[in-house]
């Protein structure tokens, strides 16, 4: 006669692969998760032995704990972040429309490490939760749909309207949300009473669930949220990780592909929205840590979010909500140009190119980011939004903005950490002030015209950074890089062409980047940013030199 091994785990503690203590009437489990402990189920296949062996999962295992313990240390490196100088959070006198900026409040650093007291699924009270969500909705959600308006407020309602089924992953998401919420909410106007990184290390405490539970869609949110908040930290490694685990939770829904399932309309607009947004932080973190992307292009098979979508989801207006444009869409298009300039400029590959396909590329490059330029309507181009004074319009286009500089400077290779580019300013700089020689100028575009054009975007996008009211840590660590690049590109304007009209206007943005740089430094300590400095400095010395218009 056969004998069956006695189950002793409850279905809630089964379902979660989690230790059962078999306590009656309630396991420990299902004591701390309010769920009702049932042993119902009668029998369960023990799954194939070729599917997932005991090795396979213990390995799984050690690789989630590693990625926790990792993000854990980039909390901690994130504490870093409040010794920000509060003269971040005032603009400049160079910008007239930000100049009422002095006498706001100190901008509260967004992610700071916190113990929590316990495991247990805390929340604030439902309306504080509805107001910081909403809040969400209304800004970094209308502009990058990761979630359906409807459907996240009936996740939450149905959490406080029915306690008995409330499940760790919802809890996870909804902290997810209250973390993007605090980062949007001026301080002023707060009504959660904890820290955003209170709220993501809640939802750090269900990675493993979220990773090695059942794929969907939910999970993916929680992910992508995750990834969100981190992509602002200086510490990119967590965001690298979760990115990639993102984007394979995607492959296995299948949200890179048409959906061949019976959804409605809606449901179908949401994982299409989901993947896009993934693949836009891939893009963005690639460029960003000189790594390749994680998703390939050829394996996608989806249209391109509408420019004009019924629902609305992406549009950004102007104050009186006329003009509406569609910034979700634009910024999957710069995405996937993001993606050319790493491929083509940064990859391996691209070392090897001779230099007539370097100039291939570059031509062809510049063409396309000329097109994607050209399509955004003159009230959001820099110099408008600048004017608009709309908070949010602000710092959602300067983000923009510094994207798409910044791939400029990578396709002429003039980015502040382009050693070669670097090293013949200070050349150039050296022989003229110092030896009086007359020498060509080493222009890193083909052209003169490109030239000016890249002067005047950096210089676009430097005076938007500074209309940004407030340019808390995550806002600093996404652009800073961009805006030092656009200083050094004024500054060896300034050397080209020592008496063009916008001198002493250039000078003032570019002895920002020096005091940005000693923050950043003084955060960091890093050696690269030392050295980084010294050669800004040098520059700008040889600048105040050759200029008759700069007042030394």
């Amino acid at each position: 006669m056969l004998h069956h091994k006695t189950r002793k785990a409850c279905d809630f503690c089964y379902r979660r692969k989690i230790k059962c203590d078999a306590q009656r009437p309630r396991c420990s489990n299902c004591v701390l998760h309010d769920s009702v402990c049932a042993f119902g189920a009668t029998s369960r296949k023990a799954r194939a032995r070729h599917q997932e062996s005991d090795e396979d999962i213990g390995i799984l295992r050690l690789q989630v704990e590693g990625l926790e313990s990792r993000l854990g240390q980039a909390l901690k490196r994130i504490e870093e972040l409040q010794s920000l100088d509060s003269r971040w959070d005032t603009a400049p006198d160079v910008i007239a429309a930000s100049a009422h900026a002095a006498d706001r409040p100190e901008d509260q650093v967004d992610l700071v490490q916190k113990e929590l007291p316990g495991a247990h699924m805390e929340m604030p009270p439902f309306q504080e939760v509805l107001s910081a969500t909403e809040a969400y909705l209304t800004t970094l959600n209308a502009i990058l749909p990761l979630f359906h308006p409807g459907r996240l407020l009936q996740l939450i309602h149905n959490w406080y309207a029915y306690p008995g089924r409330r499940e760790r992953t919802t809890w996870a998401a909804i902290n997810v949300v209250l973390a993007l919420a605090h980062r949007r909410i001026p301080s002023d106007e707060a009504t959660l009473r904890e820290s955003a990184a209170h709220y993501l290390h809640n939802a750090q405490t269900v990675l493993s669930e979220v990773i090695m539970g059942n794929a969907d869609l939910l999970n993916v949110q929680i992910l992508i949220g995750m990834v969100l908040l981190f992509q602002g930290a200086q510490d990119l490694k967590p965001a690298t990780m979760l990115i990639a685990i993102a984007l394979r939770l995607a492959h296995e829904l299948g949200l890179h592909t048409r959906s061949a399932e019976c959804l409605d309309t809606s449901q179908v607009l949401e994982r299409d929205r989901v993947f896009w947004i993934a693949y836009i932080l891939d893009r963005d973190i690639s460029l960003r840590t000189s790594r390749p992307p994680v998703q390939r292009e050829a394996d996608i098979d989806l249209e391109w979010p509408s420019a004009q979508p019924e629902d609305g989801a992406g549009n950004v207006a102007q104050a009186d909500g006329t003009f509406p444009f569609n910034f979700f869409q634009c910024r999957v298009r710069l995405a996937r140009i993001q993606g050319e300039v790493y491929d083509f400029m940064v990859a391996t590959r691209a070392g090897t190119m001779d230099n007539d396909q370097r100039d291939e590329n570059i031509v062809r490059l510049n063409h396309i980011l000329d097109d994607w330029i050209s399509s955004i309507p003159p009230p959001f181009q820099p110099s408008s939004v600048l004017q608009a004074g709309q908070p949010n319009l602000c710092r959602n286009f300067a983000v923009l903005y510094s994207t798409h500089v910044a791939c400029r400077t990578y396709v002429y290779r003039a980015h502040a950490m382009a050693s070669r580019w670097m090293q013949s300013l200070q050349s150039f700089g050296r022989t003229v002030t110092r030896q009086g020689y007359i020498v060509p100028v080493p222009l890193p575009t083909p052209s003169l015209q490109d030239w000016e054009k890249l002067v005047d975007e950096s210089r676009g996008y430097m005076r938007l950074f500074w209309a940004v009211e407030r340019r808390d840590p995550a806002f600093i660590w996404m652009t800073a890089c961009t805006y030092i690049s656009g200083s050094v590109c004024l500054t060896a304007n300034i050397m080209f062409e020592p008496c063009h009209a916008s001198v002493e206007h250039d000078l003032s943005l570019v002895n920002l980047s020096i005091s940005l740089l000693e923050d950043l430094i003084q955060q960091t300590g890093h050696e690269p940013l030392k050295d980084l400095r010294d050669a800004c400095e040098e520059l700008l010395h040889y600048a105040y030199a050759l200029s008759p218009r700069a007042d030394v």
